[in-house]
């Protein structure tokens, strides 16, 4: 997959695993390409292949030149989807599932560019009251064929992620916000269920089309929001089943439950420093080189990027040695808090190490690109994101507490 990527060091949606054409030439952070982009850097962090590093750093960079729009046009807060060959905006929706590209970015140290990402998928939570499966860059529609959240855990990752690393207070209170919209409006007598429609609260697209038109159905919610009111949650005439999916998807328990929970336990963070955290959500420990060639060559390129780190503050945190008593204070508190889990020191140091040179890797990388021309991009912006900037801007920057 990596040999086939673009001129633009882009790769697409999906490709055909007999022809090795691709099926979709539209490169994303979302539906088909999201883990590759997440195991790429993970399997670093798992077993040290530095090729897979070095192709982590190549597409990452790629798209946050070709996919990420200047900063001063609206829906800039998130990354969009274009043509691999030419770069061309595709669409302008956003997948709910690229929300998991700020826990991506703060695992290497990106911390201002996962804030920022995350902010704006913090937005479209506030705008909605669910994060849809597809909404507009510029948070005034959603998709009409996929107008549902699906408990999704992305965006709740990375905002535990976030946490861990900052220790924000402000992320602390997301997920509890997180939490009471589950618990008030998703959970069922047998569990959990996705909503259908977040424009009707909790009913689907069903009572729109008999009812009322869909733009009378945003006005409702969003007045009811605006005054404090809850989501519609029955509406006369529509037999209960059309309220939910009768389905609970296993990453709601193996992800978006678990990183909520995780987010309220004191100390939990640590887990990152012993811990990978697959795309599922499974706690892996790390792996030590293979042999000792192996051992050797990931040494010499730990102390390169220990003196890179001096350069570049960010990474300092991965680079630095740690304080042996602090170790054992954090070692301590994991085990009363994950008593069936082991922790090791040398795993601790293996990915403490991986991740200094995948920071500073990244870092460099990025900042030799030059900046991408974004002219296709504003010729392709509707007219509607264009009028909808002010109104966007001011919800963007809105604390979570209004």
């Amino acid at each position: 997959m990596f040999d086939r990527r673009s001129s633009l060091g882009l790769v697409g949606g999906s490709i055909n695993v007999d022809s090795s054409a691709w099926v979709s030439r539209e490169a994303t952070t979302g539906p088909g390409v999201d883990s590759y982009y997440e195991y790429l850097l993970k399997s670093y962090l798992m077993f040290g292949n530095l090729e897979h590093l070095q192709m982590f750093t190549e597409l990452y960079g790629s798209v946050m030149q070709q996919l990420q729009p200047p900063s001063y046009l609206p829906g800039s807060a998130f990354l969009v989807s274009a043509h691999m060959d030419s770069g061309r905006l595709s669409r302008t929706f956003v997948s709910s599932l690229a929300a998991f590209w700020p826990a991506m970015q703060a695992l290497v140290g990106l911390e201002e560019e996962a804030v920022q990402l995350h902010e704006g998928f913090l937005s479209a939570w506030r705008e909605f009251g669910w994060l849809p499966e597809l909404f507009g860059l510029e948070l005034e529609q959603i998709d009409p064929h996929d107008p549902g959240y699906q408990l999704r855990p992305e965006s709740i990752e990375s905002n535990y992620i976030l946490y861990a690393l900052t220790q924000d207070p402000k992320y602390l209170d997301v997920a509890r916000r997180i939490q009471r919209i589950l618990n008030t409006h998703n959970r069922v007598k047998c569990g959990f269920a996705s909503i259908n429609n977040v424009t009707t609260g909790m009913l689907n697209d069903f009572w729109c089309r008999g009812k009322a038109s869909l733009n009378v159905c945003q006005v409702m919610l969003r007045q009811r929001t605006a005054t404090g009111q809850a989501p519609l949650q029955v509406c006369p005439g529509v037999p209960y089943a059309h309220h939910y999916s009768d389905i609970q998807e296993s990453y709601f328990l193996s992800e978006t439950v678990k990183y909520l929970y995780l987010t309220f336990v004191e100390g939990s963070g640590a887990l990152l420093d012993y811990f990978i955290f697959s795309t599922e959500g499974h706690l892996l420990p790390p792996q030590p080189p293979a042999d000792q060639e192996a051992a050797t060559a990931e040494e010499r390129v730990y102390l390169e990027a220990v003196a890179e780190s001096r350069h570049e503050s960010k990474c300092t945190r991965f680079c630095e040695t740690s304080n042996p008593v602090k170790q054992a204070a954090t070692v301590s508190q994991l085990q009363q808090a994950f008593p069936l889990l082991h922790f090791d020191a040398a795993d601790a140091e293996l990915i403490q190490r991986r991740r200094c040179v995948a920071c500073t890797q990244v870092t460099k990388h990025m900042g030799s690109k030059p900046a991408a021309d974004s002219s296709l991009k504003i010729e392709q912006l509707s007219s509607a994101i264009q009028t909808a900037y002010v109104r966007f801007k001011l919800r963007f920057n809105l604390q979570l507490s209004t």
